[in-house]
């Protein structure tokens, strides 16, 4: 599967990918409000706020409209991957 990263509203973006730390295929959907916020995340128990390296903690994301989103997901995504990695490579030895 491809990663594929989608504006898809407005204030929306979906990504479709493997995630690199369980092998499963995700699709998550992030969002702000129309005038810009938090970045949030729908989840099974509601909506998450996002963080740098699409995580739960740390620095939360903020963007001010939907091109602002897309190029912050795509950012965040490759952080994601590459932390991923290099734990892959640390614990491999």
């Amino acid at each position: 599967m491809r990663t594929s990263i989608k504006l898809t509203g407005y204030n929306a973006v979906t990504l479709t990918a493997i995630d690199p730390y369980s092998g499963e295929a995700i699709k998550w959907e992030f969002f702000i409000p129309i005038r810009g916020g938090y970045v949030r995340r729908s989840g099974r128990h509601g909506d998450l706020q996002v963080c740098q390296r699409l995580a739960t903690r740390g620095g939360t994301l903020w963007c001010k409209d939907g091109s602002d989103l897309l190029m912050t997901i795509r950012r965040e995504w490759k952080r994601y991957r590459a932390e991923a990695r290099r734990e892959w490579k640390k614990y491999r030895g």
